[in-house]
């Protein structure tokens, strides 16, 4: 599904005489892609880049559960990104290069029911860094 798909309803009420802000308020019903940026700085308030952003295909955000926030949090810092492997245990990197970098395998099943979102067949590992950040920025520095 692309952008313009899933926000079609919302599209249909925008004004593009409005600030990026606005729009992308109204389209997502929270704030601007690029917080902290000024609308005249935010790449979404070129029409060209905003009409690229609707065709590119959505994205699901991750939502983190508070559990898999408070593990990520305890990790140490050595740790750099989070996969899974073919056998589906949850392991840890060093660098976003799994195959040469450290790595540490939790091969437990208790955390069988976390990190869901998390498969082997993803293109990249996650940064555990912008995992936190995005549930802090979403919940609050907890």
């Amino acid at each position: 599904m692309k952008n313009f798909e899933k926000y079609n309803e919302q599209l249909k009420h925008l004004h593009f005489t409005e600030g990026c802000s606005d729009i992308y308020k109204k389209i997502k019903k929270s704030s601007c892609l690029h917080d902290g940026m000024s609308c005249g700085d935010c790449e979404l308030r070129n029409i060209e880049t905003f009409l690229k952003f609707m065709n590119e295909e959505y994205v699901e955000p991750i939502q983190l559960s508070h559990n898999e926030y408070v593990i990520l949090k305890n990790i140490d810092s050595y740790w750099k990104y989070i996969s899974r492997n073919i056998s589906g245990t949850i392991c840890l990197y060093n660098s976003n290069n799994c195959m040469g970098s450290n790595y540490l395998a939790i091969e437990t099943k208790c955390f069988d029911h976390l990190f869901t979102f998390i498969k082997f067949e993803d293109d990249e590992p996650y940064e555990i860094a912008k995992l936190i950040a995005d549930y802090e920025k979403e919940h609050g520095d907890e």
